[in-house]
């Protein structure tokens, strides 16, 4: 009778050991998936804007000032409506303290990012309606330098986030840059 109850016991250690194995599975999958969803909303906010501050940039080297005057008005127009809708974005309640705390700074940098990047955009026009103050350009630089060094902040705080889920870093940029395409 002593060995039966003793088995009937470790039998259902056994079967708790796999409930609460798949109850953590299982959690960590929909956290993984909550992640993913906020990236992907995260990454098409700032994908847009991103990718028009790229553009004015690339104008800009090219030594075309009206054609960058109006690549700098664009991006303004999308760095603008970036900042509106990352206001809006939340990071799911659901995650971990750690990785909320990670996207939450992530969020944080790229508003900043954004907001550099439109003063960026606002002295560059001026720069180029003034045919090169060199007071504008230093400030220019000096802009163009700070979002750049938010937005990368804020893609480590995103890879961070996603380690503590155990995400490899490949599928998280995949995320990140997915929606840049």
């Amino acid at each position: 009778m002593v060995k039966h109850k003793k088995a009937s016991i470790a039998v259902a250690l056994v079967i708790l050991i796999v409930l609460i194995g798949a109850f953590v599975h299982y959690q960590r999958n929909q956290q993984q998936e909550a992640f993913e969803s906020f990236i992907k909303d995260y990454a098409s906010l700032n994908g847009e804007a991103a990718k028009a501050v790229a553009d004015y940039r690339r104008t800009l080297e090219s030594g075309n000032a009206e054609a960058a005057y109006d690549e700098a008005d664009n991006a303004y127009a999308f760095v603008t409506e970036a900042i509106s809708a990352l206001w809006e974005l939340e990071v799911p309640p659901d995650l971990p303290k750690g990785v909320r705390a990670e996207l939450e700074s992530a969020l944080t940098n790229i508003k900043e990012s954004h907001r550099l990047r439109k003063l960026e955009m606002e002295t560059a026009k001026k720069l180029i309606e003034k045919h090169g103050d060199p007071f504008d350009e230093k400030e220019l630089k000096t802009l163009e330098q700070s979002a750049d060094r938010h937005a990368s902040e804020a893609v480590d705080s995103i890879l961070s986030a996603g380690k503590r889920l155990h995400l490899p870093s490949e599928e998280i940029e995949r995320l990140l840059l997915k929606t840049h395409r």
